[in-house]
């Protein structure tokens, strides 16, 4: 009996489930003696404060909450302040989108790409073919209308 009881066989003696070997061992060790009275007088300790804490919460569920917004105030009046706070929120939406400009084209970013793309497909020919088609019209024989093929 030179080793000291292990977490295990100690919480089987305080459970009073331990064997009669763990029991001979604490009759001779006095530090697992010890260390199986301090954690009795831990519980001890524990179960006095859940008792004493059941007490106050009992007393106090009979006697009821002391305040509260609802009792103090009323229903009607917590139901009024909830309905104005949702409207301010509205109220603050609207503002914000009342301050974006959606009249200036130009500065939003999605306009200016926008307008970039339907310069560039507005456009009949690429700039690099523009010469071709100016040489083309100067001479009279490509078509300036739209699907008339190009004859040489």
């Amino acid at each position: 009996m030179n080793e000291h009881l292990d977490d295990g066989r100690i919480a089987r003696c305080i459970l009073g489930d331990g064997d009669a070997e763990d029991r001979a061992h604490l009759a001779l060790c006095s530090a697992c003696r010890v260390e199986v009275e301090e954690f009795g007088q831990t519980l001890r300790a524990f179960r006095g404060s859940v008792r004493d804490w059941s007490q106050c919460e009992s007393a106090a569920c009979e006697i009821g909450p002391k305040w509260s917004v609802r009792s103090a105030l009323g229903t009607p009046y917590c139901i009024a302040v909830t309905f104005l706070l949702c409207l301010m929120g509205v109220a603050v939406s609207l503002w914000q989108r009342s301050n974006r400009s959606p009249g200036r084209a130009g500065s939003d970013p999605d306009s200016v790409l926008l307008e970039q793309v339907s310069a560039d497909v507005a456009r009949r020919v690429p700039d690099g073919m523009e010469p071709l088609l100016n040489w083309l019209d100067s001479t009279g024989t490509g078509g300036s209308s739209p699907g008339t093929p190009l004859t040489p």
